[in-house]
């Protein structure tokens, strides 16, 4: 009879662990997806120097920059194959590694919350648009508020710098 209850306990404790590993699994996976079912790519950490913070952030990459992966438009979409060149493939990758930055900065105390909401829905709303020009111009208004809310101090030093290289892997000045 003692054998028969521990083996109904140690059954119960494989059930609870299987479905708290699944949830996990669950819970991880979805954070590490995009809405497109792309998983998201990994944010570089910089060193940035210290100096004067009146100086425009800049960063000294310690390796070289992580590789750029290209996402193809989704088949609900009625782009063409040729509607969408290399170039915005590449931007729109850069927006995506941009929005994950965002979330970390927010999540570590880096970046204002209601800083992090309008960068979070300027970059998305950018993953809407069509055309090189566009695009351009999304990546360079982007650069120009992470300067400004830098300078406010609604954003760390050593995160404005990381969105800045981000953003520089664009292709845009």
């Amino acid at each position: 009879m003692r054998h028969r209850g521990s083996l109904w306990i140690t059954l119960g404790v494989l059930i609870v662990a299987a479905a708290a590993a699944t949830t996990l699994e669950v819970t991880i996976s979805s954070t590490l997806r995009h809405h497109d079912g792309m998983l998201r790519p990994p944010v570089p950490t910089r060193s940035v120097p210290a100096g004067d913070p009146a100086v425009e952030p800049t960063v000294e990459p310690t390796s070289s920059p992580p590789p750029v992966h290209t996402v193809s438009p989704s088949p609900s979409r009625t782009t063409g194959p040729d509607e969408r060149s290399q170039p915005s493939a590449r931007v729109r990758d850069v927006l995506v590694k941009f929005r994950f930055a965002i979330r970390q900065g927010f999540e570590a105390d880096e970046i204002r919350g209601d800083v992090a909401r309008d960068l979070d829905n300027v970059a998305a709303n950018s993953l809407d648009d069509d055309g090189e020009e566009q695009l351009r111009r999304d990546v360079v208004g982007l650069k120009e508020k992470v300067r400004t809310r830098w300078r406010e101090g609604a954003i760390t030093r050593h995160r404005a710098a990381e969105f800045m290289v981000i953003l520089d892997q664009a292709g845009f000045s």
